[in-house]
């Protein structure tokens, strides 16, 4: 049996041939969509209806259940309700598929016979009707309702930035599009929602009856981001202006009236508020400050102009006026009073320098003092050295005066033998025998023994010798010893004293003073003589310092000498 096949071209179709009834199983009546459908087995099936978003891909799907080849399937659009004429958009044979219409370009085929939409218009919502037909089972077409959802577009106005002037009402205006309705509408000012109610007395509407916001008396404080916000299914939006308020100028903040001293300095500080930005001027007794000025912007419409009366002075009395203006409204003038009086207190800064400079003077003294120490301290020293430098060449290097210290007293026992005792003259350089037993108080005296043989090396009129016995030198009461005559006393070119047997010639030329050494030349042995690293240093500073108090003690008796010491 053969028949003719139906089949769509490029161009508009509108008429469909008549078929075999064994292959197509229904009767042709020659107009297209005008068919009747015999009992098949497709059990072809789709959604009522399918919601898409503009701008956003859907898929229209259907199914059917048969296993036979599809010999054609065509999607066509209802132009108005169902019944409407029919116009193709997607027709697709074995082998080859196309796409018409408004669909041209946007529309596929997927998973058998369902037909996908890319980037959906609001045009293309309305019914469609799908039509299957399968190899020897026949023809069956099924309709579907593409609802298509428009997102929501927000229109605020009268534009941003708003610019308006303090004290008037103003409106502004919220237009919404979208499909579906909105389900709420509110505004918010910097994030907030704002709070509009019948009997408020600054806002009016701005809600789903009346989206329009009316503000009464605009201040400055009314200035900021209006933002009207919708709801919808789709999404929730919002669009924003921003309300600029030019508002005059006024002082926020003026330095209290002061009085300060004579030649302090004195800020003088003025804040001001404004929109524009305020100008801010200072006038004393209506004459301009000539002085210095420095003026500030925190934020915007905040300013501060600081006034700096640097040495300020009796003439500096008197009414300073600040006056703020912008062209908006009248300048805003406020009045302090300054009083210079008295003499110049100390701030801080004084003191502290004060303090720095009595500290600086106090250790500038000390320092003065100590080198005044070290100075009469070396100059004894040197001294010192010029008296006993010929005995520091001996080979006892071990010897220090290791402290300074008050000697205790005489024993009573030698006060008898001082009042009978005149002090002798130039006994340096002889010997003396021991005739009182003498226990060291302190480690620089020499321990004495009845019949003990000293060498005198240094007197004193206070009473206390130094002396060198048994290869130690030391200090020593002069009344416990008697002079031996002087032909026993070393000299030059005479022999060794017993005292000094162990000593080679040349340290025995050593221990004699220059001024008694005889030929000419031989000061060189005393000059090619070093002196002792432990007569140096504290150890010959504290010998120094004690011999130099024993020269100035100037007592008339040894008893009474111990007791000074």
């Amino acid at each position: 049996m053969a028949g003719r096949l139906c089949r769509y071209d490029k161009a508009d179709v509108t008429d469909v041939s008549t078929v075999d009834a064994y292959l197509l199983g229904r009767v042709h009546n020659g107009a297209f969509g005008q068919t009747t459908v015999s009992n098949s087995a497709i059990g072809l099936k789709v959604s009522q209806t399918v919601d898409a978003v503009a701008g956003q891909p859907i898929t229209l799907k259907a199914t059917y259940q048969s296993t036979r080849s599809i010999v054609s399937l065509i999607w066509s659009k209802v132009e108005g309700d169902v019944g409407g004429r029919r116009a193709p958009v997607f027709v697709h044979y074995p082998g080859s598929e196309y796409s018409y219409g408004d669909l041209t370009g946007r529309a596929e085929r997927i998973n058998g016979v369902s037909l996908r939409i890319s980037r959906v218009k609001p045009s293309d919502e309305g019914y469609y009707v799908v039509q299957v037909l399968l190899d020897a089972v026949g023809q069956e077409e099924k309709e579907v309702y593409l609802n298509v959802l428009e997102p929501p577009k927000v229109y605020v106005g009268p534009g941003s930035p708003y610019v308006v002037r303090w004290g008037k009402n103003i409106t502004l205006s919220c237009r919404v599009k979208a499909k579906p309705e909105i389900t709420n509408l509110y505004w918010e000012k910097d994030g907030l929602p704002v709070r509009s109610f019948p009997r408020s007395k600054k806002y009016r509407g701005g809600n789903m009856r009346n989206p329009n916001l009316h503000v009464i008396n605009v201040g400055k404080t009314d200035a900021g981001k209006y933002g009207c916000v919708i709801d919808h299914v789709v999404e929730s939006t919002r669009a924003t202006l921003d309300l600029e308020v030019l508002y005059p100028a006024s002082i926020t903040s003026l330095t209290e009236s002061v009085s300060v001293a004579l030649t302090d300095t004195i800020t003088l500080q003025c804040f001001a508020d404004g929109n524009p930005e305020p100008n801010i001027t200072w006038t004393k007794e209506g004459a301009p400050v000539e002085r210095m000025r420095e003026i500030q912007t925190f934020s915007k419409g905040l300013r501060a102009s600081a006034l700096v009366l640097n040495y300020a002075e009796r003439n500096d009395s008197g009414k300073y006026i600040c006056t703020a203006s912008n062209g908006l409204g009248k300048p805003d003038v406020r009045t302090l009073t300054l009083n210079v009086e008295g003499e110049r207190a100390l701030n801080s800064y004084t003191q502290i320098a004060i303090f720095a400079g009595a500290a600086a003077g106090g250790a500038w003294l000390i320092v003065c003092i100590i080198l005044v120490i070290v100075y009469v301290r070396r100059r004894n020293q040197q001294r010192l050295r010029d008296d006993f430098a010929y005995y520091y060449a001996v080979g006892r290097r071990h010897f220090e005066y290791l402290t300074k210290k008050e000697l205790p007293p005489i024993p009573p026992h030698a006060a008898a033998a001082q009042q009978a005792k005149k002090m002798p003259k130039n006994a340096v350089g002889r010997l003396a025998r021991v005739v009182h037993k003498y226990a060291p108080q302190a480690e620089d005296e020499l321990m004495l023994e009845v019949d003990d043989v000293l060498e005198i090396v240094k007197t004193d009129e206070g009473g206390w010798w130094v002396g060198y016995l048994k290869g130690k030198l030391g200090l020593f009461p002069f009344n416990y010893v008697d002079l031996l005559p002087e032909k026993a006393t070393m000299g030059n070119g005479k022999a060794k004293s017993p005292l000094r047997a162990d000593l080679t010639d040349s340290e025995y030329q050593a221990l004699d003073p220059p001024e008694k050494q005889g030929p000419p030349g031989s000061e060189r042995v005393r000059d090619s003589i070093s002196l002792p690293e432990a007569l140096t240093g504290d150890s010959f500073s504290k010998a120094t310092t004690l011999v130099a108090e024993k020269k100035e003690k100037d007592n008339p008796n040894l008893l009474a000498c111990s007791g000074n010491r």
